[in-house]
């Protein structure tokens, strides 16, 4: 779920159509203000969905957008949440900051539009697969 942490139509909508849910944030200032009521939000939903007796698996929060080495700023945010909410990607899992890859607001250069387009020993490319196989592993059940 990309959504902010209020629940609005469209996020009773896709919490009545889940399975599993993952939520991305970003590790600082507004993001993380809104993770604690996101989760909280899920949480209540999933005990009042209408005609689905089956409970929504909440995969985890993972970390995205994030830039490491800036004075440890993003890992110290990562940890305050990890600290406070159970409900988290394990560690090392989170989807770095990256120029690798286009982006919406950088069209200048020519860049992959996907991270599968970098080679298979790209860092970026290697972090985004492991992140991908967990998630795989959590919703399928199986290691892929």
């Amino acid at each position: 779920i990309d959504a902010g942490p209020s629940e609005t139509p469209l996020f009773r909508a896709a919490i009545q159509a889940s399975t599993h849910i993952i939520t991305q944030y970003k590790p600082e200032g507004f993001s993380i203000m809104g993770v604690t009521t996101l989760v909280n939000n899920i949480i209540s939903a999933n005990s009042n969905r209408v005609g689905r007796s089956e409970k929504i698996n909440f995969v985890g929060l993972l970390p995205c957008i994030v830039d490491r080495g800036r004075g440890g700023f993003h890992e110290r945010a990562m940890e305050e949440v990890k600290s406070s909410i159970s409900y988290h990607f394990p560690a090392p899992l989170m989807l770095t900051n990256s120029k690798k890859i286009s982006s919406r607001q950088l069209k200048a250069e020519v860049k992959p539009d996907s991270v599968f387009k970098l080679k298979p020993s790209d860092p970026i490319r290697q972090e985004c697969e492991t992140v991908f196989g967990y998630i795989n592993e959590q919703v399928f059940n199986h290691v892929g």
